[in-house]
């Protein structure tokens, strides 16, 4: 092969967002690239593929914050909406926001705090230490078609998607329902 034709290879595909990014962020615990912007897009192979993770039609997450001692990461929407992940999960919105005058971080400990101004205070300001584990609103795990089970094991079990066979799927929206991200995941029922 000559240098030419080397050059002129793919070695990855080209991949272009649905969506204007508003900032891109590294997380150090678990080496993920993070794309936020009206979505947020998650990378675990240095960027050369990336899945969605969160998508919002009414806001745009504009900032990204990395507990590294707790292996969270969280994200801030321009309303102030916070939503909570600990690496690699599920994310769950927060029944807290931010104002335009406070600022989130994560100290040394890993624990989350909220920093705001306030005219009440000696200080002028106002800290409050953020419980996630207390304020995750429940998020609706329901699905939007059935599930057929399949036990494969005493003790595990398969999910599949069941939906209707059609001759013609473009006319419907065939696409799964079923986030990849329930792989590998442990369902409870109550």
């Amino acid at each position: 092969m000559i240098y030419s034709q080397l050059n002129e290879q793919i070695k990855f595909p080209p991949f272009q967002f649905e969506f204007l990014p508003e900032g891109i962020s590294f997380d150090p615990n678990s080496h993920q690239f993070y794309v936020y912007g009206a979505e947020v897009w998650s990378s675990e192979d240095g960027g050369n593929t990336f899945k969605k993770i969160i998508s919002s039609a009414s806001e745009k997450f504009v900032k990204l914050i990395s507990c590294v001692h707790k292996h969270a990461v969280v994200f801030v929407t321009n309303y102030g909406n916070i939503y909570f992940s600990k690496t690699g999960l599920r994310y769950s919105k927060l029944n807290k926001t931010k104002s335009e005058f406070s600022t989130l971080y994560c100290d040394h400990l890993g624990s989350l705090i909220l920093l705001a101004l306030d005219a009440h205070s000696p200080n002028g300001l106002k800290v409050e230490n953020i419980d996630p584990a207390s304020l995750m609103m429940d998020d609706d795990l329901g699905f939007d078609r059935p599930l057929a089970l399949q036990y494969i094991r005493d003790k595990t079990a398969l999910f599949h998607e069941f939906g209707p066979y059609l001759a013609n799927p473009s006319a419907v929206d065939s696409s799964p329902k079923l986030s990849n991200s329930y792989i590998g995941k442990v369902i409870q029922l109550r």
